[in-house]
């Protein structure tokens, strides 16, 4: 009885550190950076404890490659219930892409801030701070579709949304330098 027990072994070893793969080496790559946008609300009451913000512009950079032998056919951004897709003719000016969206008001939950552009009885506003960011309110989430004749592949990414909320003082509390 003859052994082919090495030659299993050789072969399960092979495929599973990925040697034994015909996969290219590149992989999809899906890069997603964005600016923090900056929205101004306006002084709140001091019992009124939510600031509702006002729609939120993001402008995000992509770059999106896929693997050898796979042309790009759509490129998907998600926020609430806001999408943005590109087609396989919006992807081929090449990376980087720069796409612009638009959050509506009514997409987004008011949010709290502790002590942040109150109003009270004792001064017209507070001092503690002009200006907040606040992290991660929204995630975006990003899909790239790659495909050929054969075979179709997707990939995934997700990306924080911060944004900073400035507090937007009376007319009578505006500061002027003079320069």
């Amino acid at each position: 009885m003859k052994h082919t027990l090495p030659a299993v072994f050789i072969a399960l070893l092979l495929a599973l550190s990925g040697l034994a793969t015909t996969r290219p080496a590149v992989a999809n790559d899906l890069v997603v950076s964005v600016d923090t946008p900056e929205v101004t609300v306006s002084t709140r009451p001091a019992d009124r404890r939510f600031i509702k913000l006002p729609a939120l512009k993001y402008e995000f950079t992509v770059s999106a490659r896929c693997d050898a032998g796979l042309s790009p056919a759509a490129l998907s951004l998600s926020i609430a219930d806001t999408r943005v897709t590109l087609s396989a003719e919006e992807l081929s000016s090449g990376p980087p892409v720069r796409l612009f969206i638009s959050i509506p008001e009514s997409q987004l939950a008011p949010v709290t801030v502790d002590s942040f552009c109150v109003h009270d009885a004792d001064n017209d506003a507070n001092d503690n701070g002009r200006k907040v960011r606040i992290s991660a309110l929204l995630s975006a989430q990003v899909s790239l579709l790659c495909e050929n004749e054969m075979t179709k592949e997707m990939t995934y990414a997700s990306q924080s949304l911060d944004v900073t909320v400035a507090c937007e003082l009376p007319a009578e509390q505006e500061t002027y330098s003079i320069d």
